[in-house]
């Protein structure tokens, strides 16, 4: 059994968006390893702005509905929130899932690795999925100071593949 179970983690498929480009100096990529249910985030901006992205969200619903996930780096670090239902800024999520791993800064750029569960039990948080699709992504940014009154923003849809093997 124990040499079952160390087969299939060895081969779990792992997944990828690739680079997505948000805006001209904005991308964030998620990688889902389905062998550990564990989702890599990797935001790269400029480290003077705040950064969000809401995966699992189209630009068709607006600012997102009602407890939509939306993830926000700003000068209060990395914070899971929830989409309010129309506009206004996303509150905070009751559980913090999102682990920062790395975050550093050079030549004015910004670059955030962070990871949390692929599903975290909570409805509130995106689940990511194991196989081929499509995600839409809504993704905005703006000055240093959070405030989604005041922010470039839009939609991009990613395609999520089999990434390389580990």
């Amino acid at each position: 059994l124990l040499l079952f179970l160390m087969i299939n983690l060895v081969t779990a498929q792992n997944w990828t968006t690739g680079t997505v480009a948000l805006d001209t100096d904005f991308t964030v990529q998620f990688d889902v390893n389905a062998g550990t249910n564990i989702v890599t985030m990797t935001l790269i901006g400029p480290d003077n702005v705040w950064l969000g992205v809401a995966p699992g969200v189209s630009t068709g619903s607006g600012m997102g509905n009602l407890g939509d996930d939306a993830i926000i780096y700003s000068s209060s670090g990395l914070e899971d929130r929830n989409m309010p239902a129309g506009t206004g800024t996303p509150n905070l999520d009751s559980s913090q899932d999102w682990n920062v791993s790395s975050n550093t800064t050079n030549s004015g750029e910004r670059t955030l690795i962070a990871t949390r569960a692929r599903d975290t039990g909570d409805s509130n948080d995106y689940v990511f999925p194991t196989t081929a699709q499509a995600i839409p992504i809504l993704w905005a940014l703006g000055s240093s100071i959070f405030s989604v009154n005041h922010a470039s923003r839009g939609g991009v849809v990613a395609n999520l593949t089999l990434g390389a093997d580990d």
